[in-house]
Formats: C-alpha cells, sequence, structure tokens
C-alpha cells in the first residue's frame, strides 16, 4: 500500500506509518509496526469502516488496568478523522484464545487441563472487571 501521516488529537504531525509492514488483519483493519515505538502497534481501520471508538470511549477504556489491551493513542488524518490508534504489542508468549478448542493445538502449545481452567477464570476475572466499571466487552471473541 503507502505510508500514512499521522495526527494526534491535537493536530500535531507523530509520524508516517508504512501499512507495508502489516502483522495481521481483521474485519475492522490492520495492525502495523509502530514506527517509533518497538512495543507497540498501530491499528489501521479499512477504508470504509467507520470505528466505534470515540474520544469519550478512549478515555473511558483508560480506566481498565494493565490486563486489557487498550487504545494507548488514537490516531487521526490530515483532516482530523479518527483513522486508528496504538496499543501495546503482545510478546510471543501469548497466542489466540481459539488455538486452545483442538486437541492438536493444545499438545502443540503444551495446553494442559490446568492451564485451560487458569485462562477460562482469568477471561472471568476480566469481564467482571470490565463490567464493573460499566464497560460492556463488545468484541469478545477467541481471536
Amino acid at each position: 500500500m503507502s505510508k500514512i501521516k499521522l495526527y494526534n488529537i491535537n493536530g500535531t504531525f507523530l509520524f508516517e506509518a508504512d501499512s507495508d509492514k502489516e502483522i495481521d488483519r481483521g474485519g475492522e483493519g490492520s495492525i502495523i509496526s509502530h514506527p517509533k515505538q518497538r512495543k507497540q502497534v498501530i491499528k489501521l481501520y479499512h477504508a470504509g469502516i467507520k470505528p466505534n471508538l470515540t474520544i469519550d470511549s478512549w478515555a473511558f477504556l483508560n480506566q481498565l488496568g494493565n490486563r486489557f489491551i487498550k487504545p494507548n493513542e488514537l490516531l487521526f488524518d490530515a483532516n482530523g478523522q479518527l483513522v486508528g490508534y496504538s496499543m501495546n504489542l503482545l510478546d510471543k508468549s501469548f497466542f489466540r484464545i481459539s488455538q486452545i478448542f483442538t486437541k492438536s493445538q493444545c499438545t502443540k502449545l503444551g495446553i494442559t487441563d490446568a492451564i485451560k481452567n487458569k485462562i477460562s477464570k482469568e477471561l472471568i476475572s476480566i469481564v467482571e472487571e470490565a463490567h464493573a466499571k460499566e464497560i460492556v466487552l463488545g468484541d469478545y471473541n477467541p481471536y
């Protein structure tokens, strides 16, 4: 694709992001390498996607603890339109929850029933933390 100039909430130029440095993608957008922060990535929304994220919801999400992957900084284009955000990069010890749904993946990853139970309890705890702050997790899926 190309490079996109990104700005902060005040319209100050931050950096150019290279969409050719895509790590992954989903229905809403692409995850690309952060050009300045090695321990962060950028989510850029696909063209035509209207983000559900707003300045107000971003501030609200910042109540959540570090167990949550959440937007660090909102990113805007030159016209002031929200086009993405930065977030912390997950290290290699993380994996998609969907990988524990099959015996072959569990064997490959060394996932035991005890680990599955620990993950289940952590998921419950995370949902409870969000709900205690009146936050609804709208995109909770195994990916």
